[in-house]
This record gives structure tokens, sequence and C-alpha cells, in this order.
């Protein structure tokens, strides 16, 4: 009980001190989204039995009322058609398969079908968050809904031609970041239009040819839009992926992602975003 008090006052504090530091930015002028439901968004890859779990999962956190959710969508990029078994709903919660022709990770931003809400929960299948963090999290998602919300946070540090992007200790040692990925975070369904639509094409295809780096390409597109930094929050999730992660061995990814991660902020900042890093740097110290 210790422990989960101490996540919780952890996650509150990660809030507090994120909604001063950016209290003149264009968020703070941004309404509020009152009651709002949530659209979980799962990306899979030929792992049904972690998919099966991860869709009873958000499906039971609606079933007894610790989170309300509009509609489980998952990203089906193994066929052009949904297969025939698909469930249309689970424990009462509508369950869309979006299927999709290719198996590029852009698939996972496409804009979605009704029914949907406007607060999405993008989450790897390998990923199940406690419902009641979860809850937390789509709180202070509502209190400020253009901004991302997440669980898993990141840095980028260094200048220039040199920039490197950093993992979690040093996120953790310094209490600052930069992006929060989209293996577990909550962002407004307009950031997936805006990325597909409008996200820099050259490093739209890039992720497209080498199946890696989408979530530091959507933080760059939500940072450029608001000019302000994410927001993290701590809580309770199972990440049965962390060593197997569809992130970094799905879809064909091989061995150089860690490798590829430096060198795809830097191509961004140097070839599509004009030399200058949109990324704004947030802190919980």
């Amino acid at each position: 009980a210790a422990g989960g008090l101490g996540l919780l006052l952890l996650g509150l504090a990660t809030y507090v001190r994120l909604e001063r530091q950016t209290a003149a930015s264009p968020l703070a002028s941004a309404p509020r989204s009152v009651g709002e439901p949530l659209t979980v968004l799962i990306n899979t890859f030929k792992r049904p039995d972690r998919l099966e779990l991860a869709v009873d999962h958000y499906a039971a956190c609606a079933a007894t009322g610790a989170v309300p959710i509009e509609a489980i969508h998952v990203v089906w990029s193994e066929s052009p058609e949904a297969p025939a078994d698909a469930p249309g709903e689970v424990r009462g919660v509508p369950v869309v398969y979006d299927a999709h022709p290719t198996t590029s990770l852009n698939n996972r931003f496409r804009p979605l079908k009704t029914p949907r809400s406007d607060a999405v929960l993008s989450v790897d299948d390998d990923i199940r968050v406690d419902c009641e963090d979860l809850m937390f999290a789509l709180e202070v998602w509502r209190a400020a809904p253009r901004a991302m919300v997440g669980f898993v946070a990141r840095t980028v540090s260094g200048e220039p031609g040199a920039f490197r992007y950093r993992h979690f200790w040093s996120t953790y040692m310094t209490g600052r970041f930069s992006m929060v990925l989209t293996k577990v975070a909550i962002l407004h369904h307009d950031y997936l239009a805006m990325y597909t639509d409008s996200a820099p094409r050259r490093a739209y295809s890039w992720v497209e040819e080498h199946k890696n780096c989408e979530d530091i390409l959507m933080s760059f597109v939500v940072a450029h839009a608001t000019k302000a930094a994410p927001i993290w929050v701590t809580g309770k999730y199972r990440d049965s992926g962390a060593l197997d992660g569809i992130s970094t061995s799905g879809a064909g990814v091989g061995g150089s992602h860690a490798v590829m991660r430096s060198q795809c902020v830097n191509d961004f900042i140097e070839q599509d975003y004009g030399g200058e890093s949109p990324l704004v740097t947030g802190s919980i110290r």
C-alpha cells in the first residue's frame, strides 16, 4: 500500500509541477475536456495471445466502471481485412479492427473510424495499465487536452548535429524529459490526422521504410504544434514486452533499434525541422 501511495503522490507531483511550468504555454488557454471518455488504440503485430489479454484488460476497466471507455480499436496490419473471428465487442465494449494493407508503423497513427472519442490511449499490446492509474492519466489529460500525457518519458540532450536520445535512467536521475512514448500515452485524436496528413514527408517515409521512430516523430509533430512539453505521469503498468516489445522486435525491426533513435532525432531536426528542435523540456524537480 505504501508503494502505491508513493506512485500516486509522485504522479500528483508530476502533474502539479508541469501545470505550473506550462502555465504561460499555449496549452494553458486550451479548454478543459470535462467528462471526455477514452478510446483505447492498441498496436499489435502477430501476437494474438497478448492482444487478447490487452483487449480484455481494458474492456474490464470499462466494465467495472473504473474508466469510461468509448471503444477499443486494434491497429491491424497483418492483412488487408480484419480476421474473421475478430470480436465485435468484449465485456460490452465495442471493439473495432482497423485493417491496413501494409505493415507500416505509420498505421498506428491513422485517424480512427467511429466509435471514438477525442481522448485516445495509444498503447502497445504488451502493456496493461492499472485501471485506477489509467483513470488518473485521463483526468490529467482532461485538464490539458492538447498535451500528450504518458507513462514512459524520454529526453534528448546535446547540440545540433550531435543530439542524443536518452533512455530511462537519464530521465529518472535528472527529472528532465522532452517526450513521452506512444507505447503508452494519451493524446488528442486531432494529432492522428496531423501526423498522417502534415508530418514532414521525408520523415514519414523514413518511418515507413525503417520501421522505427514513429513515436519520436509524433512527439516532434505535437511539440511543433503546441510549443509545450508533454506531461509525464507515473503509475502501475505491466510491460510484458520489456525485452521483446513490439517497438523493438515486431514488424521487421532489427537489432539496430536503439542506435537508430539518436539518428532519428538528428535527422528529423536537421532535415525536417530546419535545424531547430521543436521539443520542449519539462521537469519534475
